[in-house]
């Protein structure tokens, strides 16, 4: 994987929760222009049940690519930051791997996500910097 070490335009995505359930919550949200992105209209934040080889995750974000929420994508896990209400995460393909940043508020009604250009994706300590000046 390549690694782009600029950060370029950043797409902010909002969404507001729909339904929520034990395990999982699901948020709506207007995407302007669903071609530039992999994020839909529909996703979802869900408890990390022990599935997957992954560690210290509370959370997964998924989105709606499917009638199914069973066989929709898992893009990600939710690392915590050390601000309170933000995580980050990544978004994988063949190409390079890009950064996503979470913003969760106190109630888990109103979700932010921050999707970075493709490839970017920079050390945990710059990471750490970039949700402060969120």
């Amino acid at each position: 994987m390549k690694a782009n070490n600029t950060t370029g335009e950043v797409k902010v995505y909002h969404f507001t929760a729909t339904k929520f359930n034990k395990q999982d919550t699901t948020f709506t949200g207007k995407v302007e222009n669903p071609n530039i992105s992999f994020i839909p209209s529909q996703v979802r934040i869900e408890r990390f049940k022990g599935y997957s080889k992954a560690y210290n995750l509370g959370l997964y974000f998924k989105i709606r690519n499917n009638t199914n929420w069973a066989r929709c994508e898992k893009v990600t896990g939710l690392w915590k930051s050390s601000r309170k209400g933000f995580y980050y995460g990544d978004r994988r393909t063949p190409e390079a791997k890009t950064l996503l940043l979470f913003s969760l508020d106190e109630n888990h009604e109103c979700l932010t996500v921050f999707e970075y250009p493709n490839g970017y994706y920079p050390s945990k300590s710059v990471i750490e910097k970039l949700i402060q000046n969120l």
